[in-house]
């Protein structure tokens, strides 16, 4: 297994390492001293909104990496090889979603760092269970998106994995358009909610506890599925 995660971190050496160039230069704006004209109140939720962006997309650059490895693998029909030998394809499978989880993990303990940073700067305090929550929706998404890559290939698996995501905007939209939209889910009050919560030690441990707990059990059914099914559909 190892050795097969030294494999994919030479193989794709020059997507890492100009993803990574791409969240180093993503995170330059939380060493930005803002201007004393900027410094008021007011202008606070316009840099937060920066900030908040620029983890997210840190996050995209991160999930998308294992596309980029289960497709440079099938450039060079190591997936085939891989499916030759039950011990060298259940490594296969271990390599690819240690590495994504570590790759995800270290964005977020990044995206942590420089919320410290943006507040020693600027004096700008973004909540530090943001980042977890964002860590959370992309550790979900791999966990539904990781099986479909290595049993279907990258090519099909990100047809179906867009199928879906067309599928849940469809069905969002229509209801957004034609159902009963609680006042709980109103911007504002979703916002004023989220304020109140995130300082409760409840919502901290859930946050932080108890949904990264049961992604990761999740995560572990998912990694079972595609070992699975790596051999029948491939």
């Amino acid at each position: 297994m190892w050795g097969m995660m030294l494999k994919d971190m030479y193989v794709n050496r020059k997507d890492i390492g100009l993803s990574m160039l791409v969240i180093i230069l993503c995170s330059v704006v939380f060493f930005i001293p803002i201007p004393d004209k900027f410094a008021d109140d007011i202008y606070k939720p316009i840099f937060i909104l920066i900030y908040l962006s620029a983890m997210f997309f840190s996050f995209i650059i991160a999930s998308n990496m294992l596309a980029n490895m289960c497709a440079n693998d099938e450039k060079c029909n190591f997936r085939e090889f891989a499916i030759a030998s039950p011990v060298m394809a259940r490594g296969h499978i271990k390599a690819k979603y240690i590495t994504n989880f570590a790759l995800m993990t270290i964005i977020l303990v990044w995206c942590e760092l420089m919320e410290i940073f943006t507040y020693t700067i600027n004096d700008i305090k973004i909540s530090m269970i943001i980042p977890v929550i964002i860590f959370a929706f992309f550790y979900f998404q791999t966990t539904l998106e990781t099986p479909l890559y290595l049993i279907m290939g990258s090519k099909y698996g990100n047809y179906v994995k867009m199928g879906i995501f067309y599928l849940i905007i469809i069905i969002v939209v229509t209801y957004l358009l034609y159902g009963k939209v609680p006042d709980l889910l109103s911007p504002y009050v979703v916002i004023i909610k989220f304020i109140e919560l995130q300082k409760t030690l409840k919502f901290k441990v859930i946050v932080c506890g108890v949904i990264p707990a049961a992604i990761s059990g999740l995560y572990y059914i998912s990694y079972r599925i595609a070992g699975r099914y790596f051999w029948h559909l491939s």
